[in-house]
Parts: C-alpha cells; structure tokens; sequence
C-alpha cells in the first residue's frame, strides 16, 4: 500500500494538535515525568538527549537502547501503474492510500 506520506503526517499532526486532551510539548526533553503521572507517552528517536537516554536505560534495565523505522519503500506516485491500482481509504478519512502489490523491483 502507498500512501501520501506528507498528507498522512499532515493529517495525524493536526488531528493531535487539535485534540483537547492531548498536549504536545515540542521542547527538548532531558528526563522523564514525575512518577505520580499516571499515564505518559514518551515518544523519542535516534536524536534523543543522553540524560533522556539514561533515565530510559535506568527505568527499563537495559543496557542500550535501538530505535527503529518502516522499512517501507517509498513510492512516487506518478511511478504506479493506476490500471493495476487504485485508491482506498486506508489510515484516516483524509488521506488516500493506494494498495499496490510489488511485484518486482528493477535493480
């Protein structure tokens, strides 16, 4: 399936933005919340800071931490071949996503 991958951050990034429950703090953070917050999300990557890093590895007992990311292909659009594809509402109402088996890669 390929989807618009600008549209599809677009949309989740609104429909988060817009949410009254959810808050966003787009600041650097260095550690984690209070141990009374009942219900966190830490949403983190490969450019996390290292105090976020140690309380992560200290809270978890790990050693090390691994991040990853889809290992999905990314598509251009005017590259599928329409007759064999077509358009679906797949992830949000907003966004149009396109199943379309790959059959082969040209290498």
């Amino acid at each position: 399936m390929a989807v618009d991958r600008d549209g599809f951050s677009a949309a989740v990034t609104k429909a988060l933005d817009d949410h009254p429950l959810v808050e966003i703090d787009r600041a650097e953070i260095d550690g984690l919340p209070p141990a009374d917050w009942r219900n966190v999300i830490v949403a983190t990557g490969p450019l996390t800071s290292a105090p976020l890093a140690d309380a992560i590895r200290d809270i978890t007992d790990e050693d090390a931490l691994a991040f990853f990311d889809a290992i999905a292909p990314i598509v251009h659009r005017d590259s599928i071949d329409m007759s064999a594809a077509g358009f679906s509402r797949a992830m949000t109402r907003s966004v149009p996503a396109v199943p379309a088996p790959i059959i082969s890669i040209a290498r």
